[in-house]
Parts: structure tokens; C-alpha cells; sequence
């Protein structure tokens, strides 16, 4: 039974290039307030032996959970929030972009500011987004202009699938999202409307240095926009 204070959920597809840089950065930046939930779609993901050949060396313990009736991130995160107990989730990708270092920014908002929906933003003052798809990083910014200037400076950068939330939060909503990464979109929406606690703060963002992008841009976009509006027309 894990006894951290941060349920860190990780869905994983193919990344047995980059994991290992992964692995020991968290292990560097928050060895001693994460239980690690690897969410994979296959036992086959070829990601799975090299997580457990190196399991060893880290003083924070890692999970590794099947997903063995849906596909895709969103139902891997789904099974993830299903699966732990922590009272705080911290959602991070497992290519290698995310500082691992503002995990520990996730916490101290929490801790001090009792935030139930925290986001990493690329766009805030301090933050940076390097490199990626030239299409997703202009729709991506667009985004966040358009909300920051009409809702204000909480609604940062909500497509950045980096997010920290609470349980209270997570356990008083339903995850409708069936597609992509558009959790971050809709847990903004859920958590305004709510009246949750939501912050944010700046983040560095780089590309992926190995491998290649599951981002699906056309097959998500509809779901983005679904969502986006949804935050744009709520009162």
C-alpha cells in the first residue's frame, strides 16, 4: 500500500527510449513523495522490461498497471485515478518533455494554497515551449490567448496535459472525455464551474528528444474544440 503523498500518473506507449531519463529525473527532482502508476495498453509494450529491469534503483515506488479494456490516454488516466488512493494526482507524460522538477511545484501549491486544479503552463511569464509540431504549438497558443485574455490568467495554457488535482476534486466529478488529452480542458471547465481552488504556474516544455509523437492531431481536434467552448461560453 503506497503511503506517498502524490499519486503520479504516467500512461505509456512505446517510450522504452526515453523512460530510463524519465525515471532517474524523478528520482532526482521527488524520490520521496511519489508512488509512480505506469499505465500501459499492451503487457507487450516493450517499455514494460526496461522499467522493470531498472525498478531497483529508485527509492519511490513504481506501479505498472494493464489497461486491459480500452485504449488510448484518456481511459489509461481514467484507470490510473481508478487505481490509486494518494490525495493528490499529478498527471505527467512519459516522453521526456515535462520538467520533473515542478512536481514538486504541483505539491507546494497544494500545500499552501489548498489548489484542487493546478496547471503547468507553457505561457505564463518564466514558462517556455520548445520545439513540436508547428500546428499544435500555434492552436495550442491560440487557445490559451483567447481564454486568458477573455477569463483571466487561471485558465493558462489548459491543453498542456501536465495537471496536478485533488480528490476531492477528482472524486466529486465525472470524466466524460473519451479522446486525446483533453482532460486538462475538461477538468478547467468541471472545476470552475464547481467553484474548485484552481492555479497555475509557469512551466519549460521542450520536445521529445527520441522516438516519435502519438499526438493525434485531426482525430482530437473535434474534442478540443468540444471542450475549449465549453470553457469560453460557461459562465
Amino acid at each position: 500500500m503506497s503511503t506517498s503523498p502524490i499519486a503520479l500518473i504516467m500512461p505509456i506507449y512505446e517510450e522504452k527510449d526515453l523512460i530510463l531519463d524519465v525515471l532517474e529525473s524523478l528520482q532526482l527532482a521527488c524520490p520521496d513523495i511519489i508512488t509512480l502508476y505506469c499505465i500501459f495498453d499492451s503487457e507487450n509494450d516493450s517499455t514494460i522490461p526496461v522499467i522493470l529491469s531498472s525498478r531497483g534503483k529508485f527509492s519511490y515506488q513504481i506501479q505498472i498497471l494493464i489497461n486491459e479494456k480500452y485504449d488510448g490516454p484518456i481511459e489509461a488516466i481514467k484507470l490510473g485515478i481508478n487505481s490509486t488512493k494518494e490525495n493528490f494526482i499529478v498527471i505527467m507524460t512519459a516522453d521526456n518533455t515535462d520538467d520533473c522538477n515542478d512536481i514538486l511545484t504541483f505539491y507546494k501549491i497544494r500545500q499552501t494554497l489548498k489548489a484542487d486544479y493546478i496547471s503547468a503552463s507553457r505561457y505564463l511569464p518564466g514558462g517556455s515551449y520548445s520545439g513540436g509540431s508547428f500546428i499544435k504549438r500555434k492552436l495550442s497558443l491560440l487557445a490559451n490567448n483567447i481564454l486568458v485574455n477573455l477569463k483571466g490568467p487561471h485558465y493558462s495554457d489548459p491543453t498542456n496535459g501536465f495537471k496536478g488535482v485533488s480528490r476531492e476534486f477528482i472524486s466529486a466529478i465525472k470524466i466524460e472525455s473519451t479522446r486525446g488529452f483533453t482532460y486538462g480542458l475538461e477538468f478547467l471547465y468541471k472545476a470552475k464551474k464547481g467553484k474548485f481552488v484552481v492555479e497555475s504556474f509557469p512551466t519549460r516544455w521542450h520536445d521529445r528528444t527520441a522516438g516519435f509523437s502519438k499526438f493525434k492531431i485531426i482525430d482530437w481536434l473535434p474534442s478540443y474544440t468540444y471542450w475549449f467552448l465549453k470553457i469560453l461560453l460557461s459562465r
